[in-house]
């Protein structure tokens, strides 16, 4: 791994001299500053709704450290996912709860909440269960599982036709994962 990033710093370095001030290098940076999506956000980008892709990114820019935990406004959540009020957020916060991206709990006032960031994998699980993914995108996302030195997923009782995640997508009954008990209540 280090002689990957070795590799790529030298070649950057020589293809692009002029620029080692312009660009972002988490390494020389304070911490906090630099928040890295997951690879498999690229293969989400194509089954997540716009506005439920915004919020997800919104989410984890408010990560802080290794808990994956964050306390977030959600009026300040509104503005990153272009959406005018909280109560057209929740919508999309429920969406990527009920595919396991995130769980959420009441936080400490009346429009903060707790958001614990899952690891991709289980909404990738998820997502395919749902079948929201095509034949084309669950065998992009396995490529790059298998890249990742990750277990594939095998094709699952989802369709494979695809859909779209997000507010026009079809009705589906909100179920809070298995995983988990529901916000103020107990297992």
């Amino acid at each position: 791994m280090k002689r990957d990033r070795e590799f790529w710093s030298e070649l950057r370095r020589s293809l692009f001299p002029t620029y080692e001030r312009a660009t972002f290098n988490a390494d020389k940076t304070e911490a906090g500053n630099f928040v890295p999506l997951p690879k498999l956000m690229r293969v989400f980008a194509a089954v997540l709704e716009h506005t439920t892709l915004r919020t997800l990114i919104g989410v984890m820019c408010r990560m802080d450290g290794p808990s994956q935990l964050a306390e977030i406004d959600l009026d300040e959540l509104c503005l990153d996912a272009g959406v005018s009020r909280v109560s057209n957020l929740k919508p999309h916060l429920e969406r990527l709860e009920e595919v396991r991206f995130i769980v959420t709990r009441l936080g400490r006032g009346p429009k903060k909440i707790y958001v614990l960031l899952l690891h991709p994998f289980l909404a990738a699980e998820s997502l395919r269960d749902r079948g929201y993914f095509d034949e084309r995108q669950l065998n992009a996302l396995n490529e790059l599982l298998l890249a990742m030195k990750w277990e594939p997923l095998a094709h699952g009782p989802g369709g494979s036709e695809g859909v779209t995640l997000g507010a026009r997508a079809k009705k589906r009954r909100w179920e809070r994962p298995a995983i988990d008990s529901p916000p103020g209540g107990s297992a």
